[in-house]
């Protein structure tokens, strides 16, 4: 749970850099590309420590699984592969973003942009330290929301050119 209110405060605080920056006359080209770097690699880390985390074996008791019916059901291989989702919709999500904004369109749009997955992921970490499975879940809606993310942009940025 001490992990989820680090990612809360790091995005708290990545929240308020830009604006105080701007506020202060320190913001630069490279200010901003830096920080966009390190949103990008500080989500990464959170992602690969939970890969590990599931890739070391301690992951949930099957028995308190919705779909423990299943037989040989593996929680370790679906939250593996969750967390690995997670991070290519996000990674998409990004890039997205940038690409466009390349292509000289503005695209912000989309429902799990990294605000969003910052709080989910938060929530996400606090909780499972009392019920495990609530972090598959939110891999899973990281997954999930964040291709629709990707979709929306596409979608938008077509629009657009």
């Amino acid at each position: 749970w001490v992990g989820g209110i680090i990612v809360a405060l790091g995005g708290a605080l990545d929240l308020i850099d830009g604006g105080l920056a701007r506020k202060k006359g320190l913001d630069s080209k490279f200010g901003a590309m830096f920080d966009s770097v390190a949103d990008r690699l500080q989500e990464a880390l959170v992602l690969l420590g939970l890969l590990i985390y599931y890739s070391l074996g301690d992951c949930i008791d099957n028995s308190v699984l919705p779909f423990k019916q299943l037989d040989g059901f593996d929680s370790c291989a679906l939250a593996q592969i969750m967390t690995y989702t997670a991070f290519v919709g996000s990674i998409m999500v990004s890039y997205l973003r940038s690409r466009a904004e390349g292509l000289g369109i503005e695209c912000k749009v989309g429902i799990m942009t990294r605000p969003e997955r910052v709080a989910v992921i938060s929530i996400g970490l606090v909780i499972a330290h009392w019920v495990p499975f609530v972090m598959i879940m939110v891999l899973i809606l990281l997954t999930v929301l964040g291709l629709f993310t990707t979709v929306q942009r596409l979608i938008h940025s077509s629009r657009q050119l």
